[in-house]
């Protein structure tokens, strides 16, 4: 493998850690890491305070940071750029606190070097369980859409006085790169879920749904995407690991030579 090809790698892999890796996640909602954490219905009200402020100040930084990276340009890669216009509140959250790192992931996994840092395989696998969390993600919405799509088109048929609410202005409309198929597919889902949150709430308006089948909905999209996230993770901060111990090996084993 060429010096250059391990300096992309490394500095992708860089990026990438730098998305993922962060102190107090890895410690707990405020916690020391190694303390069993607490139900959240088990802490004192102050505690509990504590824990949604940290929660909050974490959403944050993740949006921040993948917002950086979804709106970067990268010199020698192919891209797709698209204007990402996503109305609901929920679904661009989750776009931008959970793609970029997912893109890295699949990237990193893909690229020759990976094989050498994991030369046991383990790492298909941990892309083949990334790759199928997407799947179901894809195929969830999609059959979700379908039916309501359904029933928003024939009770817009069957009701002259249908009330049709819009978005005055959308939660997120920015350019952005897509770097991977895999990628180009998520995004379209989320388009997808943002699309049947629309109508839910139409049909909301309309007194056909409850409110609670649009809150199932912008819990669902998040939900799923923290599943691809924390299998993201994995990838990212496994290679991390692995990548600085053949570095340290490789270095030690120079300083032999030249001793």
């Amino acid at each position: 493998m060429s010096e250059q090809n391990i300096g992309e790698f490394s500095n992708q892999l860089h990026e990438a850690s730098a998305l993922v890796a962060d102190a107090e996640l890895d410690g707990g909602a405020g916690e020391a890491a190694g303390k069993e954490r607490v139900k959240y219905s088990d802490l004192t009200e102050e505690e509990q305070k504590r824990r949604t402020q940290f929660l909050i100040r974490r959403a944050e930084k993740q949006a921040q940071k993948g917002t950086e990276q979804l709106v970067k340009q990268y010199p020698g890669l192919l891209a797709v750029r698209k204007e990402a216009k996503i109305n609901n509140r929920f679904v661009a959250r989750s776009f931008q606190r959970f793609f970029a790192s997912t893109e890295f992931a699949i990237m990193l996994a893909k690229r020759n070097e990976s094989r050498l840092v994991f030369s046991d395989g383990k790492m298909n696998d941990g892309l083949a369980a990334l790759e199928a969390l997407i799947a179901d993600f894809k195929e969830g919405i999609e059959q979700d859409l379908r039916a309501v799509r359904e029933i928003y088109t024939q009770s817009a048929k069957e009701n002259h006085d249908f009330i049709v609410p819009t978005y005055l202005e959308p939660a997120l409309d920015l350019e952005v790169s897509i770097l991977t198929p895999q990628g180009n597919g998520l995004y379209r889902s989320l388009q997808s879920y943002d699309q049947m949150i629309e109508m839910l709430t139409v049909l909301y308006w309309n007194g056909i749904y409850p409110q609670d089948r649009i809150q199932d909905a912008e819990q669902g999209v998040k939900k799923g995407m923290r599943k691809i996230y924390s299998a993201s993770r994995q990838i990212i901060l496994g290679l991390n690991r692995k990548f600085e111990q053949m570095v340290a090996k490789d270095s030690e084993g120079a300083n032999q030579t030249v001793a």
